[in-house]
This record gives structure tokens, C-alpha cells and sequence, in this order.
């Protein structure tokens, strides 16, 4: 047989042809129907996002207050305690998630149902320090757990941001079906850590409404040091300056209180002692003079918590020991209700 033989296929008739193609199209069309059900099965570091969502969104929960923020307020404060301190013990959800920066937590202001009367957000004070927006892959696994911004949101998003939410709002579904392909890869990542970390209760720090603690081991010393180095290296022994954009995000969260007949509550987060030794003398003070002078002006509680807790009371250069928690919780519960709550 001839090389000239060997390659003389047949054509493929008109019809055949057509139903490859409309095959392979199917399939892509399948595969983007399915894409949110499969995202939603597949574990990754972001499957609490889908807890807070499917709670706000279910009609089932009624908590008369919230509280947002990153892993400090995960680690740091339990509502159950906080309860306690406030008339009738109300039911209050803790719906801080890691890295939850001030949009993403604006993000889910629009989900709250209309039994939240008080909106308690807790605030790192060294994230004011810079004009960070939530991150894509955030965003998109909001997006495919199904949260869509109202205007409202979009609206609030241009005015703190100016141009920049468009590379957020400006993706179209497709392209956020085929942004989502990371929580694939991120799957043999997260199952390794579940094994790996033996001492951190991860379920509760995906699925806790109350206190979502993975409740980690204390670092040592040698340790301890790396995490205070690593956590103050963007603002190391810099003044302390707010950028306009968490400034105007943060005004925007107590409009939107405001306007929605809500109270707001603003709380500055504990930071660890010995990370003083990497900071501008004056740092802790003028982020609380700062937070002090703005909620002045909005006429709203603000809780100052920045220097509140010992070094021992910490797990690692950031969160707080569960016993940490406990006295947090605890201390926050007492100024809530000497605030009126």
C-alpha cells in the first residue's frame, strides 16, 4: 500500500459532519449548565462562601444581628456569648469568612433578610491601609454559588472604585463558568490539608453560623515570629494612612445601614502585642483615632478592641485562642449592650 493509500480516507457525508458538531456543542452546553452543581461539590477553600449565601437566602434563619469579617472575627468572636450580654438574648450570626476584606463583606449586605436590625462589622486595621478589592477568584465563586449584585451594589461598587469593578461586573457568565475550572484544581489541595491538619476542626470553620473557629494549635516562638514578620510586612513601620477607598467603603456600609433602617456597629480588631515591635510607634493609635472621628460622625457605636488582648491569648501573629475568644466575645457582648443593643 502507498503512502499516497495510506491517507486517501473517505469523506464523511454532509449529515455525519453535522452531528459531530453538533455533538461536540452539546457537549459545551452541558458542561455550562453544569458547571454551578458541579462547583458546588467539589470542597475547596471557598465552600464557606456557599454556607453564607444559601443562609441569608433561605427563609429559614432569622437572626436579628450579624457580624463580618476575616479569619480574626472567625477566631475571635462567638455570638452565642455575645447574646448573652443583650436583652432578650437574640439569635446572632457570625458570617466572617477567611480573608474577608470590607467589599466582600459589602457584597452580602444586599442577602440580609429583614429580621437583621444591627449590622456589626469588624474591621483589621491594617487593611485600611490599602485600596484592595475582592479578589477574582472570590468573586467568581461567589458568582457560582449564585450571587448576583443588585444595582444598588453595582452602584456602590463605581462610586467607592471608580473604574475598576469592571473587571468584575464586566464578565459574562461563560467566562465566569470557565474562570471557575480553579476549584478543580484546588480539590487534591484542600483534601491533603483536611488530613494533614489534624489539630483544626475545619467543618466548623465552613459550616459554624456561631463561632467558626478551626480552633489551630499555638505556634512556637520560632514560628510566632515568622507569622508577625509575614503578617506586618506590607505596612511595616509605615504611618498610618487610610486609602480613599476603604474610607469610602466603609461610609458606604453605614449609608446602606441607614438607609435600611438598620443600626451599625464598627469594631476595630485585636492585634498582637509583639507585632508593635514591626510597626510605626504612632500605628495603633491613629488607626483608633481614625476609627473614633468616623463613627462620631456617623453618630454610630464603635468598639475599639485593638490593643484589648495579651499575647498569650493568641494562636499565631493573628487569631485568638479559643480562650481569647471567650474573653473577646465577651468584652464586645458588654459594650453592645451598654451601647443600647
Amino acid at each position: 500500500m502507498s503512502q499516497t493509500d495510506s491517507t486517501n480516507y473517505p469523506e464523511l457525508p454532509a449529515s455525519k459532519i453535522l452531528m459531530l458538531v453538533g455533538s461536540i456543542l452539546l457537549g459545551i452546553v452541558v458542561a455550562i449548565l453544569l458547571a454551578p452543581t458541579v462547583f458546588k461539590a467539589v470542597p475547596t477553600d471557598l465552600a464557606r462562601t456557599n454556607v453564607l449565601l444559601t443562609t441569608l437566602s433561605s427563609g429559614e434563619h432569622q437572626p436579628k444581628y450579624v457580624v463580618f469579617g476575616n479569619s480574626v472575627v472567625m477566631q475571635g468572636i462567638d455570638t452565642r456569648i455575645l447574646s448573652e450580654y443583650l436583652q432578650g438574648q437574640p439569635t446572632g450570626y457570625n458570617l466572617s469568612s477567611t480573608g474577608q476584606n470590607l467589599l466582600e463583606s459589602a457584597l452580602y449586605y444586599q442577602e440580609l433578610p429583614d429580621s437583621v436590625d444591627t449590622i456589626v462589622q469588624v474591621v483589621y486595621p491594617k487593611l485600611l491601609m490599602a485600596a484592595e478589592m475582592i479578589n477574582l477568584q472570590k468573586y467568581n465563586a461567589m458568582y457560582m454559588f449564585g450571587y448576583r449584585p443588585d444595582e444598588e451594589t453595582r452602584q456602590m461598587m463605581y462610586e467607592v472604585y471608580v473604574s475598576k469593578p469592571e473587571n468584575l461586573l464586566g464578565r459574562s457568565t461563560v467566562d465566569q463558568y470557565f474562570i471557575s475550572r480553579w476549584a478543580a484544581r484546588q480539590t487534591i489541595d484542600t483534601a491533603v490539608r483536611n488530613r494533614v491538619r489534624s489539630d483544626m476542626t475545619l467543618d466548623a470553620a465552613r459550616n459554624d453560623l456561631f463561632f467558626p473557629s478551626s480552633r489551630g494549635d499555638a505556634m512556637t516562638p520560632a514560628k510566632l515570629e515568622l507569622d508577625l514578620i509575614r503578617a506586618s510586612a506590607t505596612i511595616r513601620e509605615k504611618p498610618f494612612t487610610i486609602y480613599q477607598s476603604p474610607e469610602r467603603q466603609i461610609q458606604a456600609m453605614a449609608d446602606f445601614a441607614k438607609r435600611t433602617g438598620r443600626r451599625f456597629v464598627l469594631i476595630s480588631s485585636p492585634l498582637h502585642p509583639e507585632a508593635q515591635k514591626y510597626e510605626d510607634p504612632a500605628f495603633r493609635a491613629d488607626a483608633n483615632a481614625w476609627f473614633k472621628e468616623f463613627a462620631r460622625r456617623n453618630d454610630i457605636l464603635y468598639i475599639d478592641t485593638i490593643n484589648y488582648l495579651p499575647a498569650d491569648l493568641f494562636i499565631d501573629g493573628l487569631h485568638p485562642s479559643e480562650q481569647g475568644a471567650e474573653i473577646l466575645s465577651r468584652h464586645i457582648g458588654e459594650q453592645l449592650a451598654q451601647g443600647g443593643l
